[in-house]
């Protein structure tokens, strides 16, 4: 009876452990087989690493926009830039929205010295609903006009641009 306790003891110690550790599974039985390490598939990425932007930095923003002379805000997806959509909405609040929404029969992107200047109005109701976002290459500075019933309502982010005379002249609509 003393050796069927022993035995019965024996036996839950084994079946406790994890014994498939020991055991080989058919494939190669030299114990001298080194184990495989980890995939590439399986390796970590270490946490807290951040993924990197896929907007462009603000630099070639910048540089993009110096060189859209001649197109249309559409054509370079002005308003879809990351860097600019992002500071239009800082810079514009709850107006963002009304800009986006009216931002619609566009005039051709100009460039003069280091300012940029996209202009858009609201269709059918241009000459009472226009936009005109100027933005200064060098300074990277953002201004925004929304004129509506020939009422200028402003918006700067870092100071008012000046503007160069035919920008100005535009604005004021001396042609």
């Amino acid at each position: 009876m003393k050796h069927i306790a022993v035995l019965a003891v024996l036996a839950i110690a084994v079946l406790g452990c994890d014994i498939s550790r020991f055991v080989k599974t058919g494939e190669n039985s030299n114990s001298n087989a080194s184990k495989p390490g980890p995939s590439p598939e399986t390796k970590a990425t270490p946490k807290g690493t951040p993924k990197p932007e896929t907007s462009p930095e603000p630099a070639a923003f910048l540089s993009v926009l110096k060189k859209s002379a001649g197109k249309y805000p559409s054509d370079v997806k002005f308003l879809e830039i990351a860097e600019l959509r992002d500071r239009l909405k800082k810079l514009l609040g709850k107006d963002y929205v009304d800009l986006k929404a009216k931002f619609n029969v566009e005039i051709p992107i100009e460039v003069s010295g280091d300012i940029v200047k996209a202009e858009a109005c609201e269709a059918h109701n241009c000459g009472s609903n226009r936009y005109i976002v100027f933005v200064d290459t060098k300074s990277d500075n953002v201004n925004v006009y929304h004129i509506e019933d020939e009422v200028p309502k402003t918006f700067f982010e870092s100071g008012e641009i000046k503007l160069p005379t035919k920008f100005a002249a535009d604005l004021s609509g001396d042609k």
